[in-house]
């Protein structure tokens, strides 16, 4: 024997929500509440996880898991041929000036960074800084070159011929000899 209560049920829905309308309407307000409160909450959480791991990656400078300090050119070539190695990049600190009277005690530091450590590693660490970053090849040169001109002394050690006839003064060394 068949039973068909469909149209029964449908008239003590609607009835029910006709009688209980107030209590139905605090029931839909407060699981949207719940739903809007969930996701602040989540998306709160997320935007702080990510600004601690861009505050750690700016304090430590780099995206580099590892560093080597002075590898010679073969230790270098091992590391490329190494199968868990991505990338290897080169950087070096090439000039520093430190507690200087007419900078007010700051120290001052200049590094050179080759194209992969700079756009793999370093590059991500400074996202969202005012300013630019030298771009152009003979841009370090050019700041090196007004500093002096403004009365202060600039020691550069350079392999490039180039750079070295930009300079007033040289002193040149070769097989060991001044």
């Amino acid at each position: 024997m068949k039973n068909n209560n469909t149209a029964v049920i449908h008239r003590l829905i609607r009835r029910n929500l006709k009688a209980n309308r107030k209590r139905n309407f605090f029931l839909v307000a407060a699981i949207a509440l719940t739903t809007l409160l969930l996701g602040s909450i989540f998306s709160i959480g997320f935007s702080i996880l990510d600004s601690v791991k861009m505050e750690q990656l700016r304090l430590s400078g780099t995206t580099a898991h590892a560093a080597v300090g002075r590898p010679t050119a073969s230790q270098l070539e091992q590391l490329k041929q190494l199968p868990y190695v991505k990338s290897v990049g080169t950087g070096y600190q090439v000039a520093d000036i430190r507690n200087t009277p007419e900078m007010g005690g700051a120290y001052l530091f200049l590094h050179f960074f080759d194209k992969t450590d700079w756009e793999q590693f370093r590059a991500p660490a400074n996202t969202d800084i005012m300013g630019d970053y030298p771009q152009a090849e003979d841009e370090i040169m050019e700041l090196l070159l007004a500093v002096n001109r403004r009365g202060n002394t600039v020691l550069l050690v350079t392999h490039e011929r180039r750079y070295a006839d930009l300079c007033g003064r040289k002193i040149e060394i070769s097989d060991g000899k001044i």
